[in-house]
């Protein structure tokens, strides 16, 4: 799958990472990638995973990786979100105020 594709999966992942984890909306800052391996869309599925390293102050530090059909990382990012508070994130940004739906009770 060409690199530019995976870029955009990569941060669309990381944005409904802060989106359901950290409760709020955000807008990329910054993302490093590293493609390790080839990602052919022809070989079965493949496997996206984001998960927040860290939050400091306004920046939430997310690690998403790629694993193809054989659960082989092909390709890792960090992705740096700028987020925004829960108040702007619902009035200028679509968050939902009742966010119950993406959690488990």
């Amino acid at each position: 799958m060409h690199g530019g594709i995976l870029s955009t999966l990569i941060d669309e992942i990381a944005g409904w990472t802060l989106y359901v984890k950290a409760r709020c909306a955000g807008v990329t800052s910054r993302m490093n990638i590293r493609y390790r391996k080839p990602a052919p869309s022809t070989q079965g599925e493949l496997l996206f995973r984001g998960k927040i390293k860290t939050i400091k102050r306004n920046l939430c530090y997310i690690d998403v990786e790629l694993f193809n059909s054989n659960n082989e990382i092909c390709t890792e990012a960090e992705v740096i979100y700028f987020m925004f508070s829960r108040e702007k994130s619902i009035n200028e940004y679509y968050y939902p105020e009742d966010d119950s739906a993406f959690f488990d009770e």
